[in-house]
């Protein structure tokens, strides 16, 4: 499976990049409670969901040909 921008963020190198800056709370017993991480990764991160949100709302869309949408961007002058 290729590798897409949203997988090389959360592949392991991702996950040790950022285990270097990700700081957790902790309770009285020592467990996990909440995590504390540089606002640019939580971007990130927010980012990557609101993608898979969009991802899923527009699943069932029907889909066109590259050639056709290649075309199209011509058509409205996005493309050369």
């Amino acid at each position: 499976m290729p590798q897409t921008p949203a997988r090389q963020r959360f592949g392991q190198g991702y996950r040790d990049a950022m285990s270097a800056t990700v700081q957790y709370l902790t309770d009285s017993k020592g467990r996990k409670t909440a995590v504390l991480l540089p606002i640019e990764d939580y971007e990130k991160l927010q980012e990557d969901l609101d993608d898979l949100a969009v991802i899923a709302e527009r699943r069932e869309e029907a889909t066109i040909p590259h050639a056709e949408f290649k075309r199209s961007l011509k058509r409205h002058g996005l493309s050369r």
